[in-house]
């Protein structure tokens, strides 16, 4: 009968094989594989458009350091991209801590500018409006969408597109919406 080691608690197997074959086995996670980068498009005071990140940290780089920076290389840049594009951050500043957060806006990277979505193969762009939702927020979520179709033009690795457009929304935004796609 064989005999079983006892593995100690803070012993990794993973990392006892050498630093070569590491990234072989980590190419087949199911996280690095279907992994996206989940953005969302933002408005600042001066109504530039601004990526916020809301991506979830996949759970193989919470591992260890070491791990963490073997997969980094695997997940980006991201051959997958979702955007969300809502209206909800479109809205007028009414408190403090809302112009506060606009400020914060300033630090993210601008949605022209994206790296994230010019290197990407796959783009998923999802709007969503509120109910209530009027022609003020249908013309800045039909802004967004032409920027960013920009982007879509300017990326050289781009394969696949889909736009996800809510039918729950009001019909005129609706209406909006689906002219600017098909004018893309």
């Amino acid at each position: 009968m064989a005999e079983v080691q006892a593995l100690s608690p803070g012993r990794c197997l993973l990392l006892e094989l050498p630093p070569e074959m590491r990234p072989h086995i980590h190419s087949y996670l199911d996280e690095i594989t279907t992994f996206t980068l989940k953005k969302v498009v933002l408005q600042d005071k001066q109504r530039v458009f601004r990526l916020k990140d809301n991506t979830p940290t996949p759970a193989v780089q919470l591992i260890c350091r070491t791990i963490r920076d073997e997969t980094w290389s695997l997940l980006y840049p991201a051959t997958r991209v979702s955007l969300t594009i809502c209206d909800q951050g479109f809205r007028a500043i009414k408190s403090k801590y809302e112009r506060d957060r606009h400020e914060a806006y300033k630090k993210l990277e601008k949605l022209a500018n994206s790296t994230s979505i010019s290197s990407a193969r796959e783009l998923v762009v999802r709007l969503q409006s509120t109910s209530t939702s009027g022609e003020v927020m249908g013309a800045e979520l039909v802004r967004a969408l032409i920027e960013v179709r920009g982007c879509i033009e300017a990326a050289g690795n781009l394969q696949q597109v889909k736009i996800v457009i809510p039918l729950c929304c009001r019909h005129t935004v609706v209406g909006r919406l689906c002219r600017a796609v098909v004018a893309m």
